[in-house]
């Protein structure tokens, strides 16, 4: 360990950092606040238009860098990073030039992993077949998947498959260096889309001082896409404390299970097909027995929005009720009126905030195994894990958490059983960077 000296962190942030859109974008922001709370020097970078832009949030200042700077020889951007002066730089989004940018100025840099986009090529770690990925980025394994998110790209699998390799890179290179066409250039350039993927992540390891693993699960596929062991930490996220009264949720409990109200469902995340929500509404559609399902989230693309206008024409059940989505200062309210929640998730979450804030909350989980969930629910202790993608078993405990009254209280006495609050979580950090500088 070099000479320790002080502390001086740089947050690169993955997206605007005054937005609060995705679980990632929400960590960031809290852990900011974690550390300006304990007055540690901490400033922030977010991507912009104009990279002369200087903000400041709690007084502490916010940076502005550009596409431009993340590009070619990164002099730019080595620059931006050397007038900030950081003694370790954390980053959350743009890790591969970031991480070039620090490796050449000797400044330690820290990665966490916040989605399987990190080492997969189609985005999710999640296959052709709806699985969770067990196997490592190559081409003919990423194949399938990468084409089933272009559009015709599946039709053409089977001619794609019987093309060797090199010529399908050769010719993706091609394409790369002609004008885009419509339908055909999305579909010839995966291969070398794949392999730029499997680079990007390579150089990523390389230059990184350190790779954090919100789970064990993240880094099962780290290290099975090359990372080595001893570049990878697990360190499960914190959340922000959060003052509820149990009295008043055990008495309300009570009062639910002596009188047959409907038991209070939620999910609460983005309305997206990897997250599960029509399998969650699939189970509870016909459900005959007393419950509510309140969905809270919204979109973010277009994509999404289809999604949602397809659940929404497709479930009418009365019992599922769609709140859209909600200011994260709200969302604790909305939560406190509920009284189970479903994360029904099939693609590999990296961790989930919103199972932490739900059982910080004493709300147990019906999670499926997903790869963050288990870091957070013990089966039948603090919630129930099922596999995922699995309409029948998703029913199944459903029903037996509103057939079953005390098991219900039981889980609600043990929901905070694994959660990690934010200041710990900061200091885990803090002791992270202290290790580097």
């Amino acid at each position: 360990m070099k000479d320790e000296k002080p502390l001086k962190i740089l947050i690169i942030s993955s997206a605007n950092f005054f937005s609060n859109y995705g679980g990632g974008q929400v960590y960031v922001k809290n852990i900011v606040n974690q550390m300006i709370a304990q007055d540690i020097d901490v400033s922030i970078a977010t991507p912009g238009i104009s990279g002369s832009k200087l903000s400041h949030y709690k007084e502490k200042p916010v940076y502005t860098f550009t596409n431009e700077m993340l590009e070619g020889n990164l002099l730019e951007l080595r620059n931006f990073i050397r007038e900030i002066n950081p003694s370790i730089v954390h980053l959350h989004g743009f890790k591969a030039p970031f991480s070039l940018a620090c490796k050449s100025l000797d400044i330690p840099c820290i990665v966490t992993a916040h989605h399987g986009g990190l080492v997969c090529p189609a985005g999710a770690l999640l296959n052709s077949k709806d699985k969770i990925c067990p196997v490592a980025a190559s081409g003919s394994n990423c194949l399938p998947c990468v084409l089933r998110n272009v559009k015709g790209g599946t039709l053409t699998l089977p001619l794609q498959k019987i093309i060797p390799f090199k010529l399908r890179l050769a010719i993706g290179k091609v394409f790369n260096k002609i004008p885009f066409i419509y339908y055909v250039t999305p579909i010839v350039t995966t291969t070398i889309s794949i392999e730029n993927k499997k680079k990007e992540w390579q150089n990523i390891y390389s230059n990184a001082s350190l790779l954090i693993a919100p789970s064990i699960a993240i880094k099962n596929a780290m290290l099975r896409n090359g990372a080595p062991v001893n570049k990878i930490k697990v360190i499960p996220h914190g959340i922000p404390s959060i003052n509820v009264n149990k009295i008043t949720e055990v008495k309300k409990d009570l009062e639910v299970s002596k009188e047959k109200k409907p038991v209070k469902f939620f999910y609460i995340g983005r309305i997206c097909r990897e997250k599960g929500v029509h399998v969650m509404l699939e189970a509870f559609n016909n459900l005959t027995l007393p419950a509510e399902i309140h969905v809270i989230g919204g979109t973010g693309n277009h994509l999404e929005e289809n999604y949602l206008k397809y659940l929404k024409k497709k479930y009418k059940n009365e019992n599922i009720i769609w709140h859209g989505k909600v200011l994260p200062s709200e969302v604790n309210e909305k939560i406190k009126m509920f009284d189970v929640m479903i994360h029904p998730a099939f693609f590999l979450e990296v961790f989930g905030l919103t199972i932490a804030e739900s059982l910080l909350m004493g709300k147990p989980v019906i999670a499926t195994k997903c790869g963050g969930a288990e870091m957070q629910i013990t089966h039948k202790e603090n919630g129930l894990l099922i596999a995922p993608n699995n309409v029948n078993e998703l029913k199944k405990a459903i029903i037996e958490l509103i057939e079953s009254p005390n098991l219900l209280l039981k889980l609600k006495e043990k929901t905070t059983l694994n959660v990690n609050l934010i200041d710990n979580h900061v200091q885990d950090l803090i002791t992270v960077y202290k290790g580097f500088v």
